[in-house]
């Protein structure tokens, strides 16, 4: 009898088990996947359904006939799944192919340049991150609604600069006529002088004469002085229009900069690549590249925290600017990737730059948590050859980066000294 209430004992526990894992998968069910399914009022009947016999379930054949249409619904999310990523990725690429479109009928338009390099940029990642689609659009946005203002206040300034040449051509138009009409009173005085019989007339004529010449003096006067100010004018609306230029050029370049950094994005190391290397194939001068990774950063995040993280780069970046001459360029990679551009540089002497960087950035300590720590990094140096892609020479560079990392870090590597 002690055996047979062991086994009841048994089959109790194994029942209560089994209810506790019933309910589990059904609260996974409803709450994890129902919530998600709103827009596919199909899947959600058959998800109800499922959940109606789960709790119909009390032994291993009920159990066997329900599994299979569970796995069968589950396929059927998959499949659901599956459209919903081809439905994504081909409004990618269709905002893609728009944005290309647009940047090729506003070739002359810098500040929508800008705001299509930075889409495209994004768009380029896979796969695409909220973080990145929000950071994208609170920058949109800002540049959207500077530029909204400058394009404004530039619409104004050139109205004024348009009224005024306006108002300078109708003042030359009225000069000419006054001068004609000068011109023709000389004339009748002249006729007069010539037909008249006695000096008596003479002093008429002569008063005539001075009162026209007098009126046309203040008429050239009052143009003069009308003109003077047009012109002061018009300086000042150039002057004007000139600044907003530049703001606006300034806004525009805003979404070719890392947010994070202040370093440039890809986008903002595209354009500055190809331009330097129309430049090199223009005077044949050196062109060399640095990608650089700051070592044990994934150590640094996960003690420290994501905000010391993007601290250190921040001073990592700080110190790259200060360090390199004004033609030079940093650029944010990807993480904790940057590229460093040097026009005008031969591969030896673009090694010996980034070494004194490295020494640079070790001579300070990096503070985290009140933590004295020395920010380092890895980079891989390679020199432009005539006829090469951005890509071909980045990854030359980024071979000799994984090789400084092999031989221990904190080391610089020259792509011409790679075997092969």
């Amino acid at each position: 009898m002690p055996a047979l209430d062991g086994a009841d004992e048994a089959a109790s526990d194994a029942s209560g088990s089994w209810q506790a894992w019933q309910r589990t998968l059904a609260f996974a069910l409803k709450h994890g996947l129902e919530p998600r399914l709103s827009d596919y009022p199909d899947l959600v009947d058959g998800l109800e359904s499922l959940l109606q016999e789960l709790e119909g379930i009390a032994d291993d054949p009920s159990l066997n006939v329900f599994m299979p249409k569970l796995r069968a619904f589950m396929i059927k999310l998959e499949l659901q799944s599956q459209q919903e990523g081809r439905l994504a990725t081909g409004l990618a690429n269709l905002l893609k192919l728009m944005l290309d479109n647009v940047a090729e009928l506003n070739r002359s338009d810098e500040y929508l340049l800008g705001q299509v390099g930075s889409l495209q940029e994004i768009l380029s990642h896979e796969p695409l991150s909220m973080q990145q689609i929000y950071q994208l659009e609170t920058s949109l946005k800002e540049v959207i609604r500077k530029q909204g203002m400058l394009k404004s206040s530039l619409d104004e300034a050139a109205s004024s600069l348009r009224a005024l040449l306006d108002r300078f051509v109708s003042r030359l138009a009225l000069m000419t006529d006054s001068t004609d009409e000068f011109h023709g009173k000389i004339q009748a005085h002249s006729e007069k002088l010539k037909q008249m019989p006695n000096v008596d007339e003479l002093g008429g004529i002569i008063g005539s004469l001075m009162e026209d010449t007098s009126i046309m003096q203040l008429d050239l006067t009052r143009s003069r002085d009308e003109l003077v100010s047009a012109k002061e004018q018009v300086e000042a609306a150039e002057h004007r229009i000139r600044e907003l230029e530049t703001a606006l050029e300034a806004a525009s370049a805003k979404v070719k900069e890392d947010q994070l950094t202040g370093a440039y994005n890809r986008r903002g190391l595209a354009e500055y690549f190809q331009r330097e290397i129309g430049r090199a194939e223009r005077t044949a001068a050196p062109l060399s590249i640095a990608l650089i990774d700051v070592d044990n950063f994934k150590q640094l995040n996960d003690r420290y925290g994501h905000l010391a993280g993007d601290d250190a780069l921040k001073y990592l970046v700080d110190t790259i600017k200060h360090s390199l001459r004004p033609a030079d360029i940093v650029a944010r990679f990807g993480g904790e990737e940057f590229v460093i551009l040097m026009p005008d540089t031969p591969e030896t002497e673009a090694v010996q730059t980034v070494q004194r960087l490295q020494r640079e950035l070790t001579k300070t300590f990096f503070l985290a948590n009140n933590d004295k720590l020395l920010i380092t990094f890895s980079a891989g140096v390679a020199r432009w050859h005539l006829g090469e892609q951005e890509s071909d020479v980045l990854e030359r560079a980024d071979h000799a980066m994984y090789q400084a990392k092999i031989n221990g870090k904190n080391r610089v590597c020259s792509a011409e000294d790679m075997p092969g």
